[in-house]
């Protein structure tokens, strides 16, 4: 109930002042049982290669880009997941105008919930896209996804979230991967980790950064924030009405929660 509760204010905050958006590499998951997804242990396909690009200013406009590769000479049945974050499960910032293809041609996919196990053993849960996939002996297929995210908050930070961690399920070190993102200068002081001793340029108002690794096992996610300072001040009589709302608000939330259900 605590951690519901918790759940709940921090998902209220966000709307106000703080804004996650986050994504991960995909994952290959075990068959279904219960609705339930989660990771398989074993497969012969591999993730070989991953290039993600994203131009971050008010939106979000990002591309990203896998190649799965089948190492074994037998043809593979494999469902797929493509996670998003948790605030995702109550229907929060979903990703538009998603558009899925494999190998060029638009591939259709369901919603679902996907759990998993940090490294630092935390169960997360999160929203996912899923698709089924066919692979021949030692096929190469390229998936491709594109989609763009909105940022509610006009103060406060902002935080893009990148799960490269994710990548560790297929058991394999990947062969290439390239991150390439255009963060818009405007919009206040830019905080990043998860890519060091990247590559840097200016275009315009945009700091361009690029990063490639080679046979890279995934341990540091990627995170880019973005400071936009408080909010202008504004008299005392509506700073206390306003958190007045806040509270009624909130209960009405909890009570919804944890007593319908």
């Amino acid at each position: 109930m605590k951690k519901r509760i918790i759940l709940l204010f921090l998902i209220f905050l966000s709307l106000f002042y703080i804004t996650p958006i986050s994504n991960a590499n995909p994952i290959p998951l075990e068959p279904i049982h219960s609705g339930i997804l989660t990771p398989l242990n074993e497969t012969s396909i591999y993730l070989k290669s991953e290039y993600i690009s994203a131009t971050i200013s008010d939106s979000v406009v990002e591309r990203t880009e896998y190649i799965l590769k089948n190492s074994e000479e037998l043809s593979v049945n494999l469902s797929i997941a493509l996670p998003f974050g948790i605030w995702e499960l109550f229907g929060y910032n979903l990703p538009d105008n998603i558009l899925l293809t494999i190998n060029g041609i638009e591939k259709e996919y369901n919603w679902s919930i996907f759990n998993y196990t940090d490294e630092t053993g935390y169960n997360i849960s999160c929203s996912a896209i899923v698709f089924n996939l066919t692979f021949g002996p030692f096929e190469e297929k390229i998936i491709v996804a594109t989609y763009t995210r909105s940022f509610s908050a006009s103060y406060g930070l902002r935080f893009y979230l990148y799960l490269t961690e994710t990548g560790q399920f297929w058991n394999c070190s990947i062969e290439y991967a390239r991150f390439n993102y255009k963060l818009d200068l405007i919009k206040g002081k830019i905080s990043i980790s998860g890519l060091d001793s990247y590559s840097s340029s200016i275009d315009g108002h945009y700091l361009v950064i690029n990063k490639e690794f080679y046979n890279w096992t995934p341990t540091q996610n990627i995170v880019i924030s973005f400071d936009l300072g408080s909010p202008p001040s504004i008299p005392d009589i509506f700073v206390l009405l306003i958190a007045i709302d806040f509270i009624l608000i909130m209960i009405l939330l909890i009570y919804k929660f944890i007593y319908k259900k």
